[in-house]
């Protein structure tokens, strides 16, 4: 705390810096220096002499990790040592972990810190040899930055943030992307590394990129990816009656890979839906009256439009959701299927038997090869509209098979960007075969205004709702208050359990492929295999599990949605730390790197408690 006080604390004024520069401190030569923390009966805080070549050689604390003074100390607890976050004082940002995983950001990551403590880091992290000292590592990085070092003065004061004890530095100023380039794997003939021991703390996952803000490029790419669906800068977010508006708040729609605004959307008010579903009373008629086949061809023709706009649209999604575009691609995927469906299953289908066997008691058999005709039952159109609140997929997930039956839809979507070029999309296909684009209707805003006018509105005689239980739960006591009809679809805790005799590999390829995903939650592993399992899922995290941009081939595992998601998962891992151990990730990466990133996290529970409450949250 003397040393975080006098060097590091930014907040701390000037006057006392100076008083605690000044107190006596117990000094021991044999030791090294001590902390004042003695005094009050606490675990001292021990740091060893050490000099331009050398290696701390400090003390170590209560809990058995040697001191360093890279690393502010908050308590010894072992239970609240294993929650804290330390900080770097070159870069300020902080690093979750042990004294190892803040050496391998020291080495590989950060970009403030200088060549001469970089080069002492470099040799304590590749665990060389003794006769391996710093100065051979400042030969090494002398090309690359420009370092001017002077021995310490006796009588010099202390440079105010200076890191490194025992010697002094001044860079100058190299830029940030010359300092990330340094490639630590090149400084020199050094032998390999070995490998790395077991430890308690779990493994980072593999970024893609360095941190940063996107380029210009970048952004031009992220413009015609909008472009190419009708999406500009500004959007209204209101389709009623053949038209687009909106007069309610902004929605600013922020790209989570970057933390950057890529478009604004201009949500609409209760005063407007109820514009819009005065729209739909007036052009459900005519809708509802086409003949089933007629519907049907409509039907799949909207299919057809996403299947030639599959790849913009899967584009659009992941940009504004953060999910991996093949997942993208495959969602879309699923939005084309469901027009298919929902086209085939209205109308009346001739299925040829090719081969019908009969087996009767009687002497008369029925001949082979014969037709058979299927009737289905007709699909009739509701005595009201259908309300669609789903956070990010298609209206066509529900909304296809309710179009093809003769109903109007509101769509009241999550994600705003993707919703506004699926609506146009829909409303041209209406346009073209004769029919009110307001049959298919669209209106963003939030659920505490728009949504619940949609929950209690009595002339919706369906509300589809797709989402969490919290927020499920509200839809279903408002719709089920008026006798109305309600569709929900909740998150589900997927389990796999994997038995004595299953085929570990195939059973580790799939989780860690479903790692970052909502489909799955709970793996139940039998006792004879578990400390296998547990060992291999550890070993081939790192391997399997690439968090990145969405965009790019190699990654499994995208940003989240916002800040508010990051907060939660920090929340869940620090709960889970409470009654089980982290086996792999459970990282946060936006103190490293823009954007949303985590590492999915898995978490070793011995006993299943009735009181953990973490497996009943979504996070």
């Amino acid at each position: 705390m003397y040393n975080h006080i006098v060097d590091r604390c930014p907040r701390v004024e000037e006057a006392l810096r100076e008083a605690y520069r000044s107190r006596p401190r117990k000094t021991d030569s044999a030791v090294g220096i001590t902390s004042d923390m003695d005094e009050e009966g606490k675990d001292p805080c021990v740091y060893g002499s050490a000099d331009v070549g050398g290696r701390h050689g400090g003390g170590k604390s209560k809990g058995g990790r040697p001191k360093d003074p890279i690393w502010d100390e908050f308590t010894t607890t072992d239970e609240l040592r294993k929650r804290r976050y330390c900080m770097c004082v070159w870069c300020e940002k902080e690093v979750k972990g042990d004294t190892t995983r803040m050496t391998t950001h020291l080495v590989e990551r950060c970009t403030e810190v200088d060549a001469s403590a970089k080069a002492k880091y470099t040799v304590k992290h590749r665990k060389l040899d003794d006769d391996t000292s710093v100065d051979h590592v400042l030969v090494a990085l002398a090309p690359s930055t420009n370092v001017t070092m002077t021995s310490p003065q006796p009588n010099a004061s202390r440079e105010p943030i200076s890191p490194v004890v025992g010697m002094t530095r001044e860079v100058v100023s190299p830029s940030r992307e010359a300092a990330s380039a340094v490639d630590v794997a090149a400084l020199g003939p050094f032998p390999p590394p070995s490998p790395p021991l077991p430890h308690p703390s779990y493994p980072a996952p593999r970024p893609l990129e360095p941190p940063g803000r996107p380029d210009t490029m970048q952004q031009q790419q992220h413009a015609a990816m909008l472009s190419e669906l009708g999406l500009q800068d500004i959007n209204p977010g209101v389709f009623g009656g053949g038209t687009w508006f909106g007069h309610g708040p902004m929605i600013t729609v922020i790209n989570p890979s970057t933390n950057q605004a890529i478009a604004s959307v201009r949500s609409g008010t209760a005063k407007e839906y109820m514009h819009v579903v005065q729209s739909m009373d007036k052009a459900a008629p005519s809708w509802r009256q086409a003949t089933a086949a007629h519907r049907s061809r409509v039907v799949r023709h909207i299919g057809d439009v996403f299947r030639s706009h599959h790849q913009r649209l899967a584009n659009v999604l992941a940009l504004e959701s953060g999910i991996v575009q093949r997942d993208a691609m495959t969602l879309v995927a699923n939005m084309i299927r469901r027009c298919d469906d929902a086209a085939a299953a209205v109308i009346v289908h001739s299925v040829t038997a090719s081969t019908i066997a009969a087996v009767h008691d009687c002497a008369e058999s029925r001949p082979l090869n014969t037709m058979q005709i299927v009737q289905l039952e007709r699909f009739g159109p509701l005595g009201g509209h259908v309300g669609l609140l789903t956070p990010a997929h298609s209206p066509t997930w529900t909304g296809a098979m309710a179009l093809a039956c003769g109903n109007a839809v509101l769509w009241k979507p999550s994600l705003s960007l993707i919703a506004i070029a699926i609506t146009r999309l829909i409303a041209s296909v209406l346009r073209s075969h004769g029919y009110p684009p307001a049959c298919a209707s669209l209106i963003c805003g939030s659920g505490a205004d728009v949504g619940a006018c949609l929950a209690r509105d009595k002339r919706m005689a369906v509300v589809c709702y797709q989402g969490s239980v919290e927020h499920g739960h509200p839809v279903g006591v408002a719709v089920a208050g008026r006798l109305g009809t309600s569709i929900l679809e909740l998150d589900a805790h997927n389990a796999m359990v994997v038995l004595a005799d299953a085929n570990v590999d195939v059973a580790l390829r799939m989780v860690l492929l479903a790692m970052g995903r909502r489909v799955l939650r709970h793996v139940y592993v039998h006792v004879d295999i578990s400390d296998r399992f547990c060992r291999l899922l550890t070993s081939r995290y790192q391997d399997l599990v690439v968090v990145g941009d969405p965009f790019l081939a190699a990654t499994t595992c995208g940003p989240l949605r916002n800040l508010q998601a990051v907060q939660s998962f920090s929340n869940a891992v620090n709960a889970a730390m409470s009654y089980g151990q982290i086996l792999c990730g459970g990282n946060n990466h936006t103190m490293d790197r823009s954007g949303n990133f985590v590492a999915p996290a898995a978490v070793l529970v011995d006993d299943i408690l009735p009181y953990v409450q973490v497996h009943e949250e979504r996070s």
